[in-house]
């Protein structure tokens, strides 16, 4: 009802304009990933095909009030005013595909560490459970072999502790990292005192040793710490991998938005060159029916420019003067009218 009347185009004009800077805002939320506003905190925007219809609808009611309301004196501009506002949206997008294409690099190279950090941990809790098997094989058998065995595990465990040291970066995993090594500490001094016991004392003393049961519980804790941890870093793949969906999802969409913007912008340039010809072709035909006007009098009919040059004389004007073929660029006021004319003329 409001877009039938003429009086309240303008109103239209303005609410829209004001509506679609929603739609606009969710849009860039999509391209650059962002989830929060100022004041306003976290919200959930509305699907991207909706956004993308209200952007449409918006521009489809601006178009087809251009003649009119607030567009009406720039109705001619309006191609160049689209042509820049689609320049600006190809920066932005452009701009944000390149952030996506970065992110979702970061998020792969972290997704590589969390998966060399799970490795590690089963390398870890696996060489734990080689250290135990070693340890009791030699309190049983007293062969030096399960020592050397017992010793490698040891270089090869607290190697891949340091590098899951390296790799991680979360604080609460450093400090449960921690705790876990000094459980490790901890077994390791009591199988150190068990080998010897069975070195010196020979079996039965280390078996009683190791009949406390204050190494098993040792490992116990190991085992629970070292399944907290793995659980800790496989949600954090989890969420990680999330993440990454999110990220691929917006740099497609930024990547499509680049390339619709691109083909808004040929299509704008396209509509502008064609109505810039079209009103030169208007002009000129209004240039030419003046001329034939002028061409057809039987009057003198000259034109001069402000540096008193001739620029322009009429078909009867040349006969008068009989200019025949000769260049009206050639000749001044001064040449045409006697002194006190042109005393006249600069005078005035």
């Amino acid at each position: 009802l409001l877009l039938g009347k003429r009086q309240t185009q303008a109103i239209v004009q303005y609410a829209v304009l004001a509506i679609s800077a929603v739609p606009v805002l969710t849009m860039l939320g999509y391209l650059f990933g962002i989830h929060t506003l100022p004041l306003i905190g976290a919200y959930k925007p509305a699907a991207i095909h909706t956004t993308v219809g209200f952007l449409l609808l918006s521009a489809g009611i601006l178009a087809t009030t251009a003649e009119t309301g607030v567009f009406a004196r720039w109705r001619y501009k309006l191609p160049n005013i689209a042509f820049g506002l689609a320049f600006v949206l190809l920066f932005l997008s452009v701009t944000a595909s390149i952030l996506n294409s970065r992110r979702a690099a970061e998020s792969s190279n972290r997704h590589i560490k969390l998966y060399e950090v799970l490795w590690r941990l089963e390398k870890v809790a696996a060489e734990a459970e080689q250290s135990i098997a070693a340890n009791r094989g030699f309190v049983i058998t007293g062969h030096e072999t399960f020592i050397t065995s017992l010793e490698h595990s040891r270089i090869r465990l607290h190697g891949n502790l340091a590098e899951i040291r390296n790799l991680t970066t979360d604080p609460e995993q450093l400090k449960q990292l921690s705790v876990l090594e000094s459980l490790i500490a901890v077994r390791n001094r009591i199988g150190d005192d068990i080998i010897r016991l069975r070195q010196e004392k020979g079996l039965r003393e280390a078996a009683d040793l190791l009949g406390q049961g204050e190494g098993e519980r040792i490992n116990r804790q190991i085992r629970t710490k070292m399944d907290a941890i793995i659980l800790a870093e496989k949600n954090s793949l989890a969420q990680l991998e999330n993440q990454a969906r999110t990220d691929e999802n917006h740099a497609l969409i930024a990547l499509s938005f680049t390339l619709l913007t691109g083909l808004c912008l040929i299509g704008f340039g396209l509509v502008s060159l064609k109505m810039q010809i079209r009103q030169h072709k208007l002009t000129e035909a209004e240039r030419n029916r003046l001329i034939a006007i002028l061409e057809s009098t039987t009057d003198f009919v000259s034109t001069a420019d402000l540096q008193a040059n001739i620029t322009y004389i009429n078909r009867a004007g040349r006969a008068m003067l009989a200019l025949g073929d000769r260049p009206v660029s050639e000749l001044a006021i001064a040449d045409l009218h006697p002194a006190w004319a042109c005393l006249l003329y600069t005078s005035r």
